[in-house]
């Protein structure tokens, strides 16, 4: 009798348990309107479609700031492009005649990419609809040319509303591994790199327009030796770059782009 009645109270636990995460599964994951349903997946954030991290607070690391996300959103569209930078929206290629130039990027879903760069996306990053790219002055991950010894600023705006991102500088060509910094061949090295920044943060408030997308600026200086020619951005989360998450870069020589 001692037996029946304890695995009674068992069975009780296990369905107070099983119903509650049931609906979470339910009506979380499997609604599009919520978190992680595919039906906004890589959306534009609106008010029907908000995807933003409702549970997970954005650290802010030594050297992050945080930037409201509609600001972001229409920088990332609409913001204005350097003098200095010359666009090629025909064969996706930034040209910067400058010594001294700034590179702002945004990470996120390839969806997002291709909706603000008004681009279709390209075919080595469009593995999957999980996969992810950058948006750089309105390009779909551009090829950028930049003068040898040039000094570069970084802005790097994690705009994802569930995954970690960063913005590294490296040497090493593709295809890339899953875990970067643990599989990389000996013929590379890592330049430079942001940390891993966190997703959007709306931790405090349901409204998008108090969201915070977290960014991180760092300076380098590209004074590579002259055999190095190409180098790419990726992003080093595990299967990030491998999935397409990474650009090109190509040095030359400052007085070819008139810097």
């Amino acid at each position: 009798m001692r037996d029946r009645k304890a695995f009674g109270i068992l069975a009780i636990i296990v369905v107070l348990l099983t119903v509650p995460l049931g609906y979470y599964l339910e009506t979380i994951l499997s609604n599009p309107n919520n978190q992680g349903g595919a039906g906004c997946l890589g959306q534009l954030p609106t008010v029907s479609c908000n995807l933003i991290n409702l549970t997970v607070p954005g650290p802010e690391y030594n050297g992050t700031s945080q930037l409201n996300l509609l600001i972001a959103n229409n920088t990332a569209m609409n913001g204005k492009i350097p003098s200095y930078a010359q666009v090629f929206k025909q064969n996706d290629t930034i040209i910067f005649h400058s010594m001294n130039l700034t590179i702002l990027a945004f990470g996120n879903a390839n969806a997002w990419v291709s909706n603000v760069t008004n681009t279709t996306i390209p075919a080595y990053d469009n593995i999957s609809q999980f996969s992810n790219g950058y948006a750089i002055y309105q390009l779909y991950q551009p090829t950028l040319v930049i003068p040898r010894g040039a000094t570069v600023n970084i802005t790097f705006v994690n705009m994802d509303y569930g995954d970690h991102h960063n913005f590294v500088l490296s040497t090493f060509p593709p295809p890339f591994p899953m875990y970067i910094m643990q599989n990389m061949n000996t013929a590379g090295e890592m330049v430079a790199m942001t940390p891993l920044l966190p997703p959007v943060d709306n931790t405090s408030d349901t409204a998008l327009s108090n969201a915070n997308a977290s960014v991180f600026s760092y300076t380098v200086k590209l004074d590579l030796p002259p055999s190095v020619t190409r180098m790419w951005y990726l992003c080093m989360f595990p299967t990030h770059a491998m999935s397409g998450m990474y650009g090109n870069i190509t040095l030359v020589d400052p007085s070819s782009v008139g810097a």
